[in-house]
């Protein structure tokens, strides 16, 4: 009867504040320049956006499937489920305006709270598929676990966004749920390659994570029977995903293009830096250099995605040999990065909305160089320092009972999983999925520091 209260409260809690924030930032921002950024559909969502009418223009005009969608240039699923929205409510993305910097004009008022409170349900549903499964295993921190995902705000200020986050979190947690069954059953290591395939076409940054599934599984002794199943029901997805780009640009491909130009356009420049500015800009004119004779020399088209493939592997090809060029650099910076991302950040989402994006004068407008980034730093600093203290506490409680060794080695694999694949480009978002795994260290440190009190008050 507790956790129902606490769930309606929640979920109540949850759709005001959708509400709220739909209400507020639904409409154009105040450009300080001649951009034109709506405040909720910019950077990544507007390619969404983008990509998801001329979905439903082609589903409007009975194009075969492989035609939904264009280039996989990013995250597969998110313009689909987008799509699929505006498909069903029947509205527009665009209106007919064009604005001043010869832009389409997103449409305000189109019912995209409901996409909201879609994604709202899907992650309670997968809460409570999660408590069910916690309160039969741990039933000592199920409630604490579920309490704290409900509430985190570095997690649930996404479900406020049209980024492809929250339906992630939802997917990341569902196949949490479905390992801690520990079940034999073929069926589910079947299912669990079906999500961990699903969650690659919502985020690319899952693109590995079968590996840290695979060797709990090992640790677990599963049987070559379950494990070949998990693997099957991976490798259908990601064939889904190859046949359906083959069939559009005659490659089959499954790894998505900036994946391949993002080495490029985020870690170079940093290594670059490292040395003196002349030699750092004399580097990077000769990547430019390069990369233009690459497309004279083999006639590469950027409209066409078959030549985009070709020009995007070799960016990634001459990236990593800089970066193997340049050993000890690159590790200086992807350790700071990363200890940039380990910092939580639950302003992310209110900053995204509330700033300008990209503005021209950048030290002026730009949330990162503003008063209220230094001031939120000192409360992110803390907050996190709080979190990972009370779950250095949960693993060493963990630790005290052999039995939950595999468990404890799956959450850590995890943690260390984004963060290496995500920590190097500096950003808290990307490492945002680490909360879920430790929510379950939180919980036993909870009950550590619990205990503690209760051996003081005796």
């Amino acid at each position: 009867m507790k956790l129902k209260i606490i769930f309606i409260f929640i979920f109540i809690s949850s759709i005001f504040i959708a509400n709220l924030v739909v209400d507020k930032f639904d409409k154009y921002e105040k450009s300080t320049d001649d951009k034109n950024n709506h405040s909720l559909i910019k950077s990544d969502v507007h390619k969404f956006w983008v990509e998801a009418d001329k979905i439903k223009k082609n589903f409007q005009e009975d194009k075969p499937i492989y035609d939904f969608g264009g280039v996989f240039w990013n995250s597969y699923l998110p313009p689909k489920f987008i799509a699929f929205f505006y498909i069903v409510t029947g509205e527009d993305l665009y209106t007919d305006k064009i604005t001043s910097d010869n832009k389409r004009q997103v449409k305000s008022e189109n019912k995209k709270i409901y996409f909201i409170y879609l994604q709202i349900f899907f992650y309670f549903f997968s809460i409570y598929l999660l408590y069910k499964c916690l309160n039969k295993k741990y039933n000592e921190i199920a409630l604490i676990t579920i309490i704290i995902l409900l509430i985190e705000p570095t997690i649930n200020q996404y479900h406020y966004s049209f980024l492809s986050e929250s339906i992630f979190f939802s997917l990341t947690i569902i196949l949490l749920s479905q390992i801690l069954k520990n079940s034999n059953s073929k069926m589910t290591a079947f299912n669990i390659g079906l999500i961990v395939g699903i969650m690659y076409l919502q985020r690319s940054i899952a693109i590995f994570y079968f590996l840290p599934i695979l060797i709990y599984f090992l640790l677990e002794k599963k049987k070559f029977v379950f494990m070949f199943s998990y693997l099957i029901g991976l490798i259908l997805i990601l064939s889904f995903l190859g046949l359906h780009n083959f069939f559009r640009s005659d490659v089959f491909y499954i790894t998505p293009i900036q994946s391949k130009l993002d080495l490029y356009r985020y870690l170079i420049p940093n290594i670059s830096k490292e040395k003196n500015t002349d030699q750092s800009k004399k580097e990077l004119k000769n990547f430019e250099k390069k990369f233009q004779t690459y497309k004279l020399k083999n006639e590469i088209n950027t409209n066409s995605e078959k030549d985009l493939i070709k020009y995007s592997k070799y960016v990634q090809k001459e990236s990593i040999n800089y970066i193997l060029q340049n050993p000890l650099s690159t590790i200086k910076i992807i350790f700071k990065k990363s200890l940039h991302s380990l910092v939580f950040n639950p302003f992310e989402i209110n900053a995204f909305y509330k700033y300008e994006y990209k503005p021209a004068n950048k030290k002026k407008y730009e949330y990162y160089k503003s008063d209220e980034h230094k001031k939120n730093v000192k409360i992110r600093i803390f907050y996190s320092s709080i979190i990972y203290l009370i779950c250095l506490m949960g693993f060493f409680h963990l630790l005290k009972n052999r039995a939950n060794y595999n468990l404890t080695i799956f959450l850590i694999l995890s943690v260390l999983y984004f963060t290496f694949l995500g920590g190097w480009q500096g950003n808290p978002r990307y490492l945002a999925p680490n909360m879920i795994f430790l929510s379950i260290f939180f919980s036993f440190g909870i009950l550590e520091i619990k205990k503690r009190f209760e051996f003081l008050r005796s």
